[in-house]
């Protein structure tokens, strides 16, 4: 058996929350229990590639739910062949791709008495929101934020067998990112808290090796 390695996964080195890519996710918690519909978009031009009906109820399993925009992506879209995804109001929702090379980006929508109303939009994350990274090519990375701010990330080279078992956390505040320096281990994921009023998009990207 050939085994197939993603090349992409292994040389990307910016990420951007307003637009979902490998390495990265976004994580949202829908608190209101009801129905909602999620346009998934891609592309550079944010094409809609699919919809998912979502149904938020307290008495669904209290467990995480993650969405692979990839497979979404791989089904066909239509009226017929609806996507339909449940979940708990007290677990988050987790948007991530497994690979290649297409970006991604939902728009969500609560049905509430026959009226949309949109209540997020990965594009412009709000307070509760996180955006976790993951690289894999170690060196100096900064990251930048449209809410203010700018801070630094050395990640190290792989030592040894064991891998690390708990994240970074950097929280997204009005007066910056806290910390705005750290440090970080092969493979360790690095979580953007969001806990500024304002929408907010974050861009990380590889500086030196």
């Amino acid at each position: 058996m050939r085994l197939k390695i993603n090349r992409s996964l292994l040389t990307q080195l910016r990420w951007d929350s307003a637009a979902i890519s490998p390495l990265a996710s976004i994580v949202h918690k829908f608190n209101e229990p009801g129905r909602y519909k999620l346009l998934v978009m891609a592309g550079e031009r944010l094409d809609r590639i699919g919809v998912i009906d979502l149904l938020i109820d307290e008495n669904e399993a209290e467990e995480q739910l993650n969405i692979n925009l990839e497979s979404v992506a791989k089904e066909k879209f239509s009226k017929a062949n609806q996507i339909v995804r449940h979940a708990n109001p007290e677990k988050p929702v987790v948007f991530y791709t497994a690979g290649g090379t297409q970006k991604f980006a939902i728009v969500a929508y609560r049905i509430d008495k026959e009226k949309e109303v949109r209540v997020f939009d990965s594009r412009q994350l709000v307070e509760g929101d996180t955006f976790i990274v993951n690289p894999l090519v170690s060196g100096r990375y900064s990251f930048t934020g449209t809410h203010g701010g700018k801070g630094e990330l050395v990640i190290h080279k792989k030592a040894g067998r064991l891998l690390p078992t708990q994240g970074k956390v950097v929280e997204c505040t009005a007066k910056g990112f806290i910390p705005n320096k750290l440090e970080s281990d092969f493979l360790q994921p690095v979580f953007f808290l969001i806990k500024t009023k304002e929408p907010s998009r974050l861009m990380m990207q590889f500086e030196k090796g």
